[in-house]
């Protein structure tokens, strides 16, 4: 069944992530130096999970009803790349 936001806010971090990993849509992934952000669309609004890599731990989520900019999740596109694509 969806939870609004609110309901999945109250949730503890297990409920959190079985709804994540039940209902939600991957969508994209960052690095940062030690762990992995995973953006997931969730219902009607969406959901970072912040993942320790290294301990293959769930550290924390972070939801938001916003609607994201991807710009933390692009990989810097340089002009030499989109000429490799033409060749």
């Amino acid at each position: 069944m969806p939870a609004s936001h609110n309901t999945f806010c109250a949730l503890p971090l297990r409920q959190q992530m079985h709804l994540v990993w039940t209902d939600g849509t991957f969508m994209a992934a960052r690095r940062l130096p030690d762990q992995v952000v995973a953006l997931y669309c969730l219902y009607d609004f969406f959901c970072e999970v912040c993942y320790d890599h290294a301990m293959e731990y769930v550290l924390r989520t972070h939801s938001f009803s916003t609607t994201p900019t991807f710009d933390d999740y692009a990989d810097p596109i340089t002009l030499n790349d989109l000429l490799d694509l033409e060749s």
